[in-house]
């Protein structure tokens, strides 16, 4: 697992803050922090926009989820090997997202479908 420093965790917490007070979206500042750290997935960039530590993120889920509870070390598998459907559905939940947001470090691919430049067209 990848440890960040806590001069780099701080920073990130204080963008993110700074960005929320701007009125930005959970998924506008995850996509701030990606931008600023390269290496940052998806659901470590949604779940720091929040400000959370990975212990931090899995009690958010169990206030949610009692009888499905979940730990920092659960979070953190998540973060490096993208979960099932099902969880990312609650994650999605969690953080305040799409379903989409969360893997939005995977590869998009629209353009290259002929159809799509006649969109919006």
């Amino acid at each position: 697992m990848v440890r960040v420093s806590h001069r780099t965790r701080a920073a990130q917490r204080q963008v993110a803050a700074g960005l929320r007070s701007e009125g930005k979206t959970w998924v506008e500042i995850a996509y701030a922090l990606e931008a600023r750290r390269p290496g940052l997935n998806s659901r470590s960039a949604m779940r720091v926009a929040h400000a959370w530590s990975q212990s931090e993120a899995a009690e958010a889920w169990n206030r949610l989820w009692p009888d499905n509870p979940k730990t920092a070390t659960e979070i953190g598998l998540w973060e490096l090997r993208r979960p099932g459907f099902a969880t990312l559905d609650k994650l999605a939940r969690l953080y305040e997202c799409s379903v989409s947001d969360l893997v939005a470090d995977l590869g998009v691919y629209r353009h290259l479908d002929s159809a799509h430049a006649r969109v919006g067209s």
